[in-house]
């Protein structure tokens, strides 16, 4: 049985819950979750999603985030998340909240960002994250920049809203 997501109106209220086959077949919006880890020196953690991925293969992203399952917070979702992919237990701060509107379907994805410190050793989930990498904020700002193509499009807009808010 298909995962249910908590779907949500233009002001990211809760108006029901659906797969994510019928959130792509009827437009509706819903929610994700982007972890922020870094280690002490203050590089962040990313990770290279495996190239059989549907969506954004072999590219570069946050190295733990996904979807909030119906009746969900966007916390208990990014504790799970970060646990189910690089097998870490880490307290977790908010850090601000953004949308997008998802450039293959139309609908809005709203995303709640938390950051949080961990040094490693990571366990990671083979079919989420390929490898991770640790780079510092300045690095990747100019990647992203330059290369855009290496990385997920939440990725690029969580970026940009962590460096807005800080």
């Amino acid at each position: 049985m298909a995962e249910k997501l908590t779907v949500v109106d233009e002001n990211d209220v809760p108006v029901g819950e659906a797969t994510k086959a019928e959130i792509v077949r009827s437009v509706l919006n819903y929610r994700c979750v982007h972890m922020f880890i870094f280690n002490k020196k203050g590089e962040l953690l990313i990770g290279k999603r495996p190239k059989f991925k549907r969506r954004f293969p072999d590219k570069w992203t946050s190295a733990a985030g996904g979807k909030v399952s119906s009746g969900e917070s966007y916390e208990r979702a990014a504790y799970r998340e970060m646990d189910e992919e690089i097998g870490i237990k880490t307290p977790l701060k908010k850090h601000c909240k953004f949308s997008y509107i998802n450039e293959f379907y139309g609908y809005t994805v709203f995303h709640e960002l938390y950051v949080g410190e961990f040094e490693g050793p990571f366990k990671l989930a083979a079919d989420e994250v390929k490898r991770v990498k640790w780079i510092s904020i300045e690095e990747v700002k100019k990647d992203v920049e330059e290369n855009p193509e290496k990385y997920a499009t939440p990725f690029i807009a969580a970026l940009k809203s962590y460096i807005e808010n800080l």
